[in-house]
């Protein structure tokens, strides 16, 4: 993502979408920084469309932001679209649960993970101001999405290798991400995927990143741990980022 005759540009380590406010200065071409982008605009704006601006998450476009989100409310005998505003919209997001990553179970690379997928509702829908404004007697409502899990998956890849960085240093450890961000090795399931359990919600809304060294054969592992939205019943996601022959000393925290 380097480039010895091009300039660099900066890379949040967590999206700027996302709440991110950490980054590296120095750390993608004008080439690799237009992939990485389009890769981040995707997740927030599809996956985390109606999550960020009923968190107040910050935005570069304000002006552009959404006021009311469209929800569809069933009924014994039909079904409702209303646009409701976002302090009253039940904001929801949809995130993958993958299995381990191919790489730790030794297994040859792959492009797809077992797995399902979860729903978590940010906001609980107020019903009964719902009742008050369209009638009582509706059943329930409804949040539909279909997400692309590529780049989901190369975003993760991409908070993963600037964490490493980070915290280890460039050029410390052999890197096996570059490729899957750029969209160049389409296996993403080799190296990233996630735990099948969820853990209970922590007592804040921020994102958690371990990155973790352990030897496995003769050379270290290294890998990442990344939460979002930790508030939340969300996944924790494993991402195998490279190896080193020795054990790292970490040099810095986010």
């Amino acid at each position: 993502m380097r480039s010895a005759t091009q300039p660099l540009s900066m890379e949040h380590i967590i999206p700027y979408c996302l709440g991110g406010t950490a980054a590296l200065l120095e750390a993608s071409c004008v080439k690799c920084a237009g992939i990485t982008s389009f890769v981040e605009g995707y997740c927030c704006r599809v996956i985390f469309r109606e999550v960020r601006p009923a968190l107040s998450i910050q935005t570069r476009r304000p002006k552009e932001r959404p006021t009311h989100f469209p929800l569809r409310v069933n009924w014994p005998n039909n079904t409702l679209s209303v646009d409701l505003p976002i302090s009253e919209f039940p904001a929801a997001f949809i995130l993958p649960i993958f299995g381990m990553p191919g790489i730790l179970k030794r297994v040859e690379p792959a492009p797809q993970w077992p797995g399902g997928r979860l729903v978590q509702v940010v906001r609980h829908l107020d019903k009964e101001l719902l009742s008050q404004r369209y009638g009582s007697g509706w059943i329930d409502w409804t949040y539909n999405k279909k997400i692309k899990l590529g780049p989901f998956a190369r975003m993760l890849a991409k908070i993963a290798h600037c964490a490493c960085v980070t915290r280890l240093g460039y050029g410390t450890f052999s890197e096996y991400l570059p490729d899957q961000i750029l969209g160049k090795d389409p296996n993403l399931g080799y190296l990233i995927g996630s735990e099948t359990k969820i853990a209970p919600p922590e007592d804040h809304n921020r994102h958690d990143i371990t990155v973790r060294q352990s030897k496995i054969d003769d050379r270290f592992i290294i890998w990442v741990t990344i939460r979002l939205f930790g508030r939340y019943e969300t996944p924790t996601y494993i991402v195998v980022a490279g190896h080193s022959e020795k054990q790292l000393r970490f040099i810095s925290d986010f």
